[in-house]
C-alpha cells in the first residue's frame, strides 16, 4: 500500500468548456447529460450523471466520506474518459447506459486508488494498477473494494442496532431484504447490485437471520462476482474503460496507459463467460402453451375487466369528478368479467395492485403483466427476434407495426427493426397465433391510452408512431407515480418470472431464462426437429453471414453433435453426423470462395487494374514492397507473385466479407487488432457497428467505385429523412450530423479514386 498523504493533495482543473462538449455528452458544473440516441419524444432526452450521487472514502484529510463531486478534477478526468467513450460508438439504443457503466466504473477505480492512499490519479504507477486485474477476477469489485471489512467497521460498536438502520422490508421466512442506499454513503462506496451480496451476508449475519429451517440467511445473488469472480467479458470492458483515463488531453494526469491488454488480462483472470445456454424442447412447448393459454382465452378476461375498471373513469371524469382508486376498485368487483378471470386465474383478483393484504398474483395488475408476458414469450419465440425488436419502447413493436398481405390468406407482416445488421426495419411473414399476440396487445395499448387520459386529462397524447405495445396500465392512483409511463421488460422484476414460473412450475425450472434463450431455441428447432435450410435461419436471423448463424445451432466443444442437436433432433446418429459434416463443408466453401475473393482484389492492386480507396490496399502494397527486396520474389511472374502475396494474408486468417459500403478484409474474429468497429480494443469486428464513417479509417477497409455510389445513395436517403415531416428535432441534429460525416467520407473516397465528383461536396 501507497503512503497516505496527509494534506487535500493538489487537484489539477481541465480546460473544458461545457457548452462546446459536442452533442453525446456535455457537462455543466457536476452533472453530465448523455444523449439517449433512441430517446421517445415523451420522455426525457438525456441521460444525467450527478457525481454528487458517488463516493469516496474516508482519507486522513476527511471527516469521513465524501461527494466525488467534492473533487473537480477527478469529475473532469472521468467525464473526458466517458466523452472518448462516445465518441467512437455507433448511436445505439445503449450508448447512454454504457456511458453511465462507464463512469461508475471509473469512480469504482477512483474509490480503489483511495483506499490505497493515491488520492490524485497523476499519483498511480504501474505497480499499482497492474494488481487490480487478477484482484476483479477473483472477487470482482466487493473484494477489491474490501466491502466486508468496511462495513464490518462501519459496524463496530453497536452491531445490531447500526446495522438495523441498514436493512428495511425483510420478506416473510427472512428469504432476503432490501438495503438503504445509506450504507453505500456511510462507508462510501459505489458498489450496487450483485456487488453488494458481501455486505448483505455481513448484515444478515450481525443480525441472526435465519432461514425457516434455521439454517442462516446468506443473501443469493445470481452469478454474483462477489462469489465467482468476474466474467471476463465484464473484466474487459471494466479494465477499457478505466484504461481511458489515460487520454484525458492537456498535461494528462495519467502518464501512461494502465491496463496494455484488457482483452489478454480479461482472458487470463476472467471467469470464462460461457454461451447462452439451451432450453429443452419441452420447455420450448410449456411456455408456448402456456402464452397461447394467456393470449387466446386468458385475454379475454383480462381487457374485459380492465376495460371496465377504465370505462368507469372515463364516466368519472365526464362527470366531473377526479379519477380515483376507490372508483376503480368498485369497478373492478363490480366487473361482470371478474367471476371468469378468476377461474381463469385459479384465486380471487382482489385488488388493483399488491399490498400487504394481496400479493401480486390476486390483484389485476399481475393478471395484466401475465398476459403480456405470455404475448411478449410468443412473438419472441414465433419469430426468433432478441428482446428489444419486441418490447423496446422506441424501436420495438409499435400499433401500426404489422400489414395485412392477404386477408383470405391470413397473411400478415410485421416490421422489426433489426438494429445490430440491417439498423432499420425489415418486414418479416408473421404467423397467426403471432398476429392474434399482437391484437391482444393491440386492445390492451387502447385501454392503458384511454386509462391514461382519465387518470392525467391534462397529459399530451402520445404521438401514434411512438405508441408502443408494451407500454402497461398505470394502475397507481398517487400525483407522482400516477403521471408515469411503464413499459414491460422481460426478465426485469417479477412479472416475467411469474409466468415463467406458471408455465415451468417452480421446481422444474430453469435457475434463469432469459429472451436470447428463446432465439436459440428457434434455430435449433428450425433445424434438427423441422429439417429447415441454414441459409433460410441466415435471413430470419437477419444475420449477414452464415457463419453467424451457425454458432446458434451447433455445439463447437462437441464438434456440432452436441447436447443441443441430440436434444432437440429427432435423426440418428448418422444424419447427426451427416448434417455436421455439411455445416463443416459449407464453413469451407465459404472460406473458399474468401480466399479467392481475396486473392482476386490482391492481383487487382498489385497490378494496378482496380482503382481502390481505402487502407487495406496500403498493407498490401507494403507487403508487396518488402517482398520485392528478396530476389526469389523479384523472379517470379505477375501471378505468381499476386498468390504469394495473397497467401501471406491468408495464412494470417484474412477474410473477405462484402458489405454494401465496402469490403472488410479483417482476420477471423479471434485475432483481429484494432478494427475500427470494435472501438473498446477488444479483438474481434463488431459487424453491427460497421459503416460508411466508422470504416473509412478502418485498416482492413477496400471500396470501389460502386461502393461509393451505394454510401451516395444512403446519403440522399438521409437527406429525405431529414426533410421528412415526421423527423423532430433531436433526430435532425442527428442526422445532420451523419449526413456530414457520410459526405465527408465520400469526398475522401472521391479523391482517392481519383477525384471524379468530389467537387460537389
Amino acid at each position: 500500500m501507497a503512503k497516505s498523504k496527509q494534506s487535500n493533495p493538489e487537484q489539477f482543473h481541465l480546460d473544458i468548456d461545457a457548452e462546446s462538449s459536442g452533442p453525446a455528452v456535455t457537462k455543466v458544473g457536476h452533472r453530465i447529460r448523455v444523449l439517449k440516441h433512441f430517446a421517445r419524444t415523451d420522455e426525457k432526452q438525456y441521460l444525467e450523471i450527478d457525481a454528487a450521487d458517488f463516493w469516496l472514502p474516508k482519507a486522513p484529510f476527511t471527516e469521513g466520506p465524501v461527494r466525488l463531486s467534492t473533487r473537480p478534477d477527478l469529475v473532469d478526468a472521468a467525464f473526458v474518459a466517458v466523452r472518448a467513450y462516445a465518441a467512437r460508438q455507433e448511436p445505439s439504443k445503449s450508448t447512454h447506459l454504457n456511458v453511465a457503466k462507464g463512469f461508475r466504473a471509473i469512480a469504482k477505480a477512483f474509490e480503489y486508488s483511495w483506499l490505497h492512499g493515491y488520492y490524485s490519479i497523476k499519483d498511480w504507477s504501474p505497480s499499482f494498477t497492474d494488481a487490480l486485474p487478477e484482484i476483479l477476477g477473483k472477487g470482482g469489485w466487493a473484494l477489491a473494494l474490501d466491502v466486508s471489512k468496511r462495513v464490518e467497521q462501519l459496524l463496530e460498536g453497536g452491531e445490531s442496532e447500526r446495522a438495523s438502520t441498514y436493512v428495511y422490508r425483510i420478506r416473510a421466512g427472512n428469504i432476503g431484504f432490501a438495503l438503504s442506499q445509506k450504507l453505500q454513503a456511510d462507508i462510501g462506496s459505489n458498489i450496487m447490485q450483485a456487488e453488494l451480496r458481501p455486505a448483505r451476508d455481513v448484515l444478515a449475519k450481525t443480525l441472526g437471520l435465519t432461514l425457516d429451517n434455521g439454517q442462516p440467511l446468506v443473501h443469493r445473488t445470481f452469478k454474483s462476482s462477489a462469489a465467482n469472480g468476474m466474467v471476463d467479458s465484464l473484466l474487459r470492458q471494466e479494465l477499457s474503460w478505466i484504461n481511458l483515463l489515460s487520454e484525458v488531453p492537456a498535461s494528462p494526469p495519467l502518464s501512461y496507459t494502465p491496463f496494455s491488454s484488457p482483452v489478454q488480462l480479461s482472458k487470463q483472470f476472467g471467469r470464462a463467460s460461457g454461451r447462452t445456454p439451451n432450453m429443452t424442447p419441452a420447455h420450448v412447448a410449456d411456455i408456448l402453451a402456456e402464452g397461447l393459454r394467456w393470449s387466446e382465452d386468458g385475454g379475454d378476461h383480462v381487457v374485459r375487466v380492465l376495460g371496465h375498471v377504465v370505462e368507469a373513469l372515463e364516466f368519472e371524469v365526464r362527470a366531473g369528478r377526479p379519477a380515483t382508486r376507490t372508483a376503480a376498485l368498485s369497478a373492478l368487483r363490480a366487473s361482470p368479467g371478474l367471476s371468469q378471470l378468476n377461474g381463469f386465474v385459479g384465486r380471487e383478483i382482489a385488488d388493483l395492485r399488491p399490498h400487504t393484504h394481496a400479493n401480486k398474483d390476486e390483484t389485476l395488475e399481475g393478471a395484466v403483466e401475465n398476459l403480456v408476458s405470455g404475448c411478449f414469450c410468443l412473438i419472441a419465440l414465433l419469430n426468433a427476434r432478441r428482446k428489444d425488436e419486441v418490447q423496446h419502447r422506441k424501436l420495438g413493436l409499435m400499433v401500426d407495426s404489422t400489414e395485412v398481405v392477404d386477408e383470405a390468406l391470413e397473411l400478415h407482416l410485421c416490421w422489426f427493426y433489426i438494429q445490430k445488421t440491417h439498423k432499420a426495419y425489415v418486414p418479416f411473414y408473421i404467423g397467426r397465433a403471432t398476429v392474434r399476440a399482437i391484437r391482444r396487445l393491440e386492445e390492451l395499448e387502447q385501454l392503458t391510452a384511454r386509462l391514461a387520459a382519465a387518470l392525467n386529462p391534462s397529459q399530451k397524447e402520445v404521438n401514434r408512431a411512438e405508441r408502443a405495445l408494451f407500454r402497461m396500465p398505470n394502475l397507481w392512483f398517487t400525483e407522482k407515480r400516477g403521471q408515469a409511463n411503464s413499459y414491460f421488460a422481460f426478465g426485469a422484476g417479477g412479472a416475467s418470472k411469474r409466468f415463467l414460473h406458471r408455465a415451468l412450475g417452480k421446481t422444474s425450472a430453469p435457475e434463469r431464462v432469459i429472451a436470447h434463450m428463446f432465439r436459440r431455441a428457434y434455430g435449433l428447432l428450425f433445424i434438427y426437429r423441422f429439417e429447415g435450410p441454414l441459409l433460410a435461419l441466415t435471413q430470419k436471423y437477419g444475420h449477414l453471414d452464415p457463419t453467424e448463424t451457425m454458432t446458434y445451432v451447433v455445439d463447437p466443444a462437441q464438434g456440432g453433435a452436441g447436447p443441443a442437436v441430440r436434444t432437440y433432433g429427432r435423426l440418428s446418429e448418422e444424419q447427426i453426423k451427416a448434417i455436421a459434416q455439411e455445416q463443416h463443408e459449407v464453413e469451407q466453401e465459404i472460406l473458399l470462395v474468401s480466399n479467392e475473393r481475396l486473392a482476386e482484389m490482391v492481383r487487382d492492386v498489385i497490378e494496378g487494374k482496380t482503382v481502390g480507396a481505402g487502407s487495406f490496399p496500403v498493407l498490401i502494397r507494403r507487403l508487396h514492397q518488402r517482398l520485392a527486396s528478396k530476389s526469389e520474389y523479384r523472379l517470379l511472374s505477375k501471378d505468381r507473385k499476386a498468390a504469394a502475396v495473397s497467401d501471406a494474408f491468408i495464412s494470417k486468417g484474412h477474410r473477405f466479407r462484402p458489405a454494401w459500403h465496402g469490403n472488410c478484409c479483417a482476420p477471423r474474429d479471434s485475432s483481429v487488432k484494432k478494427a475500427a468497429c470494435n472501438p473498446q480494443g477488444g479483438s474481434g469486428i463488431r459487424q453491427e457497428n460497421a459503416g460508411p464513417d466508422t470504416c473509412a479509417a478502418c485498416h482492413y477497409h477496400y471500396l470501389v467505385e460502386d461502393h461509393v455510389r451505394s454510401i451516395e445513395r444512403y446519403c440522399d436517403g438521409l437527406r429525405r429523412k431529414l426533410e421528412s415531416a415526421r423527423c423532430g428535432v433531436i433526430e435532425q441534429a442527428r442526422l445532420k450530423s451523419n449526413i456530414q460525416n457520410t459526405e465527408h467520407v465520400i469526398f475522401l473516397h472521391r479523391k482517392r479514386l481519383g477525384g471524379r465528383g468530389s467537387e460537389i461536396y
